[in-house]
């Protein structure tokens, strides 16, 4: 057996600061100022994703510029402003907590939630238009699907954990004796359940905004339906057989909204969710660009407010696949290391930029000198 390879050797390290700069964020008080700052970089996070994760298939653009001047282009309509998804509760802060401040906290973000969100059909105009440039547009309109998911996951995680807490504490009722008729009272609190983060329904649209007219013509399906023929890779790898690829997607979807309760990194989530996805290879097309939507979907549902890009060029390439093989395995260490690492660069980036600004940054001066 090979010795690991020295780029994920630290995965622990790593995951560790992308958890640390993860809270440190959400710690950070967010002024208007800071909240254009952040806006600014999820905007360019998000063209750096449609960008990376196409020309990871060879599609796409040639350059990050050219897909910025095609959004800008093709989405005149859409205002860049993703601050109504951003907000929401983060998983792994305090949710639970019953102190006062801390559940008056949730409640104002509950209230924010309210901010009508972008529309989840753009009126977009595609015309004649090449591939290259339809793979852009039909990307990008899939990733505000997938935000608009992930902002409707959040409402929903909101009303439960404040549900419960008003349940556990008295003196809490006695305060929000309007809420709390108003969403049922304790029936309704009993019968709460968790939301899930991920359904087949979802999923389906996802792919059919990826892949409208570009589904090839002898797959016998329609964009988001499930492929119906035998797929593999060379002579190493075979996907799921056709016929069982609906019940292994019910499969897939329940396993994943349980994982990412469990307490587990983003990082593994996203890793385990991503990669499952893959080695089913539901649909006949675009299989690899909806599996990187899952990771940001993932990481956006547990507080990163960027789009994590998993990097195309040469030596991540190589690294990605070497990570697909490991996880092919069932050693996800490596995969965790790739995200986890995106992840870090991603907040030290943005760091960086508040920084720039003139505006208080999170990240402690010791992290970005050990990375």
């Amino acid at each position: 057996m090979s010795p690991p390879a020295s780029w994920y050797r630290d995965r622990a390290k790593v995951e560790g600061l992308g958890v640390k700069l993860l809270l440190a964020y959400t710690r950070l008080e967010k002024p208007p100022s800071v909240e254009a700052e952040v806006e600014a970089y999820q905007v360019f996070s998000a063209t750096r994703l449609v960008f990376e994760s196409n020309s990871l298939e060879g599609a796409g653009t040639a350059t990050v510029g050219e897909t910025k001047k095609l959004l800008r282009e093709g989405f005149p309509t859409i205002p860049n402003q993703f601050r109504a998804f951003r907000a929401g509760p983060h998983l792994n802060d305090g949710m639970l907590d019953i102190a006062d401040a801390e559940l008056q906290r949730v409640w104002a973000l509950y209230e924010s939630l309210d901010v009508e969100p972008l529309p989840n059909e753009p009126l977009v105009k595609f015309g004649d238009r090449t591939k290259s440039i339809w793979d852009v547009y039909r990307h990008y309109h899939a990733y505000l699907l997938a935000l608009g998911d992930v902002a409707d996951f959040k409402r929903k995680l909101t009303r439960y954990f404040w549900l419960q807490a008003l349940r556990e504490s008295e003196y809490l009722r006695d305060q929000n004796q309007e809420f709390w008729q108003a969403e049922g009272g304790e029936r309704a609190a009993k019968l709460a359940r968790r939301p899930n983060l991920l359904t087949q329904r979802r999923l389906r649209r996802l792919q059919s905004s990826l892949s409208a007219r570009q589904v090839p013509a002898d797959a016998g399906v329609r964009a988001g339906e499930y492929r119906i023929d035998h797929r593999g890779v060379g002579t190493s790898t075979v996907f799921t057989a056709p016929e069982n690829i609906p019940g292994a997607m019910r499969a897939f979807v329940k396993q994943a909204n349980k994982l990412f309760y469990t307490g587990a990194t983003p990082f593994d989530v996203a890793a385990r969710v991503s990669h499952r996805f893959v080695k089913i290879h539901p649909f006949p097309d675009f299989n690899g660009r909806m599996s990187r939507l899952l990771v940001a979907v993932v990481l956006h549902a547990a507080g990163v407010p960027f789009s994590v890009s998993l990097r195309s060029d040469k030596k991540s390439r190589h690294r990605y696949k070497q990570a697909l093989v490991r996880a092919d395995r069932g050693n996800y260490k490596a995969y965790r290391a790739l995200i986890a690492t995106s992840v870090v660069d991603g907040f030290l980036e943005l760091d960086e930029n508040l920084k720039t600004a003139a505006l208080p940054g999170f990240a402690p001066p010791v992290i970005g000198a050990v990375i």
